[in-house]
């Protein structure tokens, strides 16, 4: 089986979290990174189309973590790491879709 970062096993491994209790939050917010990562590319882009980059489940995956740690906060910073990895993803996705129009 491959490798999956935005999965709930794989994101519970990585905070470390042996319970189900948080499941379903954290299925929210695989959910809403995957959106909110999605749109900040590129609105149009589709997550399958995005879903073949490995930056891409990365930067949901680094997301999904932090909203998880810092959920008793507002909230309204994005980690650098996660903003690189979108800008190294619109880098590639754009390069890739202007490619295939040539």
């Amino acid at each position: 089986m491959e490798n999956n970062l935005m999965d709930l096993e794989a994101i519970k491994l990585s905070l470390r979290i042996d319970h189900s209790y948080d499941n379903a939050m954290i299925e929210g917010y695989i959910s809403a990174a995957q959106t909110y990562v999605k749109n900040a590319v590129d609105v149009d882009a589709t997550k399958d189309d995005l879903s073949l980059y490995e930056a891409f489940s990365l930067a949901v995956s680094l997301l999904v973590q932090y909203w998880y740690v810092n959920r008793t906060e507002s909230v309204e910073y994005v980690s650098n790491a996660v903003v690189s990895l979108i800008q190294q993803l619109r880098g590639e996705y754009y390069a890739k879709t202007n490619s295939d129009e040539v």
